[in-house]
Formats: C-alpha cells, sequence, structure tokens
C-alpha cells in the first residue's frame, strides 16, 4: 500500500479477494475431496498461503475503512460487537441405551485403550445409569444449558434424523425419550435446529421430509442448523437451504483443521455463483468444532489446542465478530473424554 497527496494505491483487488473467499469460489473447482466428499484445508488457498487462520475478509474491510478515513469520509459507519454462539450437534441420544454398548466399550477399553481402570469406571457409570442414580452421559443438556445461561445466552441444538447411512445415527425422532428431550429444550428457552442427515447432500429430497419432520416435533418453524458430518456443496447446498426457507447454517468449517474458512468471522448473506442471485439465507461460519483437536489432546497436548484455540478467540474479538463453537452433546462427559471437557471448560473461561 502506497499512501501520496494523490490518493491511496492498494496492490490488491479488495473486492474479488473478498468475493472469492466469501462465494468459496474455489471449492466448484476442488475435486481432490475426503472419504465424505468434503473439502480439505489442505487444498485450500487460505491453508497453501498460511493465512487459514486469519479472518481476511473483515481485515480487507478494516484496512479499507482507514483508507476512506484518511481520505477525509466521516460519514456512518456499521457497529459490530463480539458475540459468542453455542451449538451442538446432537449425533447420539443415549450411550447406556442396551448391553451390546457395554460390552463392545468394555472390550474396546481393555483390547484397544489397553484401560482395565477405564473398562471398570464405565462398568460402574453404566449400572448408575440403569439403576437411575446417575444421568446417561449423552445427557448433557441441561448441563449445557445451564452454561450458556450463566453467560446470559441462548444454546442451539441441532437434532439429527435417523437417516439411511452408517454415518449417521441411533436414535429416532419417534423416541420418546427424544420427544421428551425437545420439549424441554424448549420449555427453558433454547433453540431447536436440523442436523441434515448424510444423505442429504446427494438426496435432496430428504431434506424437506426431515425438515417437515422436526417441525411438526417442535410446533414450530425450523430455520437454523448444520450439515451432518459438515458435507457441503457449494453453491448447490446453500441453495437446498434457501429453498427449503432456512434464515442460516452453520457448516462452513474444515473438519481436520481449525480457522476462517470464509476468510470471515462475521455472519454475511450468501451468493450463489451459478445463478448470479443474492440468497437470503446467511452463513455463519463456525470457528472451532471439538473433534478437531480430539488427536492432540489424547496426546496429552491439551495445552498447545487452549493456544491455538484463545488465538482463534482472540482474532474474533479483535475484529468484532462472531465466536461460533461446536461442542456435540455426546462428547462432554463420557470417561474417555475427561481431557477434552476441561479444554471446553477453560476455553469459556476465556470468552
Amino acid at each position: 500500500m502506497k499512501i501520496s497527496e494523490e490518493g491511496i494505491f492498494i496492490d490488491l483487488d479488495i473486492f474479488a479477494s473478498s468475493f472469492f473467499m466469501l462465494t468459496r469460489w474455489e471449492e466448484i473447482l476442488d475435486e481432490k475431496r475426503d472419504l465424505h466428499g468434503r473439502c480439505k484445508a489442505a487444498n485450500s488457498i487460505a491453508e497453501q498461503w498460511g493465512f487459514l487462520h486469519r479472518p481476511v475478509v473483515d481485515e480487507y474491510a478494516d484496512l479499507l475503512l482507514k483508507c476512506l478515513i484518511h481520505l477525509g469520509y466521516n460519514g456512518p459507519r456499521k457497529k459490530n460487537e463480539f458475540t459468542f454462539l453455542h451449538t451442538h450437534d446432537v449425533d447420539e441420544i443415549e450411550k447406556w441405551k442396551g448391553t451390546g454398548t457395554l460390552a463392545k466399550t468394555i472390550g474396546a477399553d481393555v483390547l484397544k485403550r489397553k484401560s482395565l481402570q477405564l473398562a471398570k469406571k464405565n462398568l460402574k457409570q453404566q449400572k448408575a445409569v440403569k439403576k437411575g442414580t446417575q444421568k446417561d452421559p449423552y445427557d448433557t443438556f441441561d448441563e449445557l444449558m445451564d452454561i450458556s445461561e450463566t453467560k446470559g445466552i441462548t444454546s442451539h441444538f441441532f437434532f439429527l434424523h435417523q437417516g439411511s447411512s452408517q454415518y449417521d445415527n441411533g436414535y429416532s425422532w419417534d423416541d420418546p425419550v427424544v420427544r421428551k428431550t425437545i420439549q424441554h429444550i424448549k420449555n427453558r428457552g433454547h433453540q431447536i435446529g436440523l442436523h441434515p442427515s448424510y444423505n442429504t447432500l446427494e438426496k435432496k429430497s430428504l431434506f424437506q421430509k426431515e425438515k417437515n419432520k422436526l417441525e411438526q416435533l417442535t410446533a414450530q418453524p425450523v430455520t437454523t442448523g448444520r450439515q451432518h458430518y459438515l458435507r457441503f456443496n457449494t453453491p448447490e447446498t446453500w441453495q437446498l437451504w434457501e429453498d427449503h426457507g432456512m434464515d442460516w447454517d452453520s457448516s462452513l468449517y474444515y473438519s481436520e483443521k481449525a480457522g476462517f474458512r470464509c476468510g470471515t468471522c462475521r455472519a454475511y448473506p450468501v451468493f450463489n455463483v451459478s445463478t448470479g442471485k443474492a440468497l437470503q439465507l446467511k452463513e455463519l461460519p463456525l470457528t472451532i468444532m471439538d473433534s478437531t483437536f480430539f488427536n492432540q489432546i489424547e496426546e496429552g497436548h491439551s495445552e498447545i489446542v487452549l493456544k491455538e484455540i484463545i488465538e482463534l478467540l482472540n482474532r474474533v474479538k479483535q475484529h468484532q465478530g462472531q465466536f461460533v463453537l461446536l461442542w456435540h452433546t455426546n462428547y462432554l462427559n463420557l470417561n474417555i473424554f475427561a481431557r477434552h471437557k476441561q479444554v471446553y471448560l477453560e476455553l469459556l473461561r476465556n470468552l
């Protein structure tokens, strides 16, 4: 950037660069997908050029404003403030539903994880749940809502339809436990959204069926959510959500690496580059997903993980953006996730 008496020269097309990032233009051409058909961070321009951890579109906006002010602009400015969005994908709802689960868990504890102590803990927990003296470890809804309420915010729970894929869940929306949970969330004033099943990426008709079913259960419109497994095609998935009257999606995030996939930490209305039309749908880019850091935490690198997360949090605060956190309901109180919960609680203390 050069500043002179004649004006300011920026050797960068801010608008084209922002358009490229926000529309996810590069993903239309990306054919090197992972097992689940998802775009990978490693193939992105942001990762290859080392700016995935920077909300570059927000940086462009700040730069442009500073230039205008330098040139004498004194007009109105949009006011932003830091916000925290607490979201939870409900992939499972009962851990100890049958005896088969106990056998598989104990077997994995002994044979895979080589931990007799963990096997004993799980056996004790399963017995307590069956006796009714302890909640099922997947029943974390009250705990998560309590956390949100202490911060004066709302939790968003995205429910997953049973689906037809091996990657979908093991619960049915007709299960009395599920119905009771949904009603309890409503009664406490928190939000329920849609977690479209794995195959909705290819079978778009499933989206409408699942949305209709969830709206029947909730007796209210369902207009928010996130794609299961973060399976997403640009711009088709955005258009699918738009066509079904959804208000916002929060799927845009690389499953294997945290960062600003869209180049921004702010909600924005999306644009369909195939049709050349702006949509009413908004994208709320996901900032952090718990499972991204599972291996690091299990290997004892919690401090490194926290440092990375806090750095991203501080960048969002710096730009007065929105920090969107995904913490799965079934990943909070499992015995094998004790370290993960410590990271989660420490993150919340830094908000």
